[in-house]
């Protein structure tokens, strides 16, 4: 079982609040070959959303009891035109931005296998000091 480590390609910016501390990004992610005894993973997340916003403050990952912390809301494809999503994320390091999560089908069933994917899209939430 290994743990394909996926990058975070792009970073949008797409709600705020003047008074909140709570911000959301979409982050469009890309993965190297799956196979359904491997993992999905994500490291310094939240360096790469601070390094897209630039604005100084300290940001954490919202829990899912918090608000949607990190969802998927659009499937990526792989090279033979397989859509990929990324499954339920645990959060284990909320500061750092640490996820690891499962690769699925649009009905949450983890891919048996999939070729390099782009453009999987995770909504995160954070909230920033």
């Amino acid at each position: 079982m290994g743990v394909i480590t996926g990058t975070v390609d792009a970073v949008s910016f797409i709600a705020g609040s003047a008074i909140g501390s709570r911000k959301s990004f979409i982050a469009s992610c890309s993965f190297a070959a799956y196979s359904s005894s491997d993992s999905g993973a994500l490291a310094g997340v939240v360096a790469t959303l601070a390094a897209a916003d630039r604005n100084g403050k300290t940001k954490v990952i919202t829990s899912s009891t918090q608000g949607i912390g990190v969802t998927c809301i659009g499937a990526g494809v792989d090279t033979a035109g397989q859509a990929v999503y990324v499954g339920a994320v645990t959060v284990s390091s909320a500061s750092v931005g640490t996820l690891a999560f499962n690769l699925t089908d649009a009905t949450g069933s983890e891919l048996t296998s999939a070729t390099a994917c782009k453009g999987v899209q995770l909504l995160i939430t954070v909230d920033e000091s």
